[in-house]
């Protein structure tokens, strides 16, 4: 577990109050293995104190703190239009 919260630690270490909520929805939506290779990754290149704000740390706050989490996203499109509540679409030709 340490090294999936230095993932989410690293994706809000220099990220606005505000997209901490953003950090940890996305974070939560990664799978083990995902947080694992991306803590591998950003250990290997930027993992010591001093490098915060460049490389693999910079994309963890963008890929996770930078973008909104939207409800369903990542689901197949069944899945996501039982979550949303919506129907199928139908096009009338």
């Amino acid at each position: 577990m340490g090294k999936e919260l230095c993932i989410l630690c690293w994706a809000v270490e220099d990220a606005s109050p505000d997209d901490i909520p953003n950090a940890l929805h996305n974070w939560e939506a990664l799978a083990p293995e995902e947080r694992w290779w991306l803590y591998t990754m950003t250990v290997a290149t930027t993992g010591q104190a001093m490098q915060k704000g460049i490389g693999w740390r910079k994309a963890l706050r963008a890929a996770l703190a930078d973008n909104p989490f939207v409800k369903g996203e990542g689901l197949s499109p069944k899945a996501r239009r039982e979550l949303l509540g919506h129907s199928q679409l139908s096009l009338s030709l």
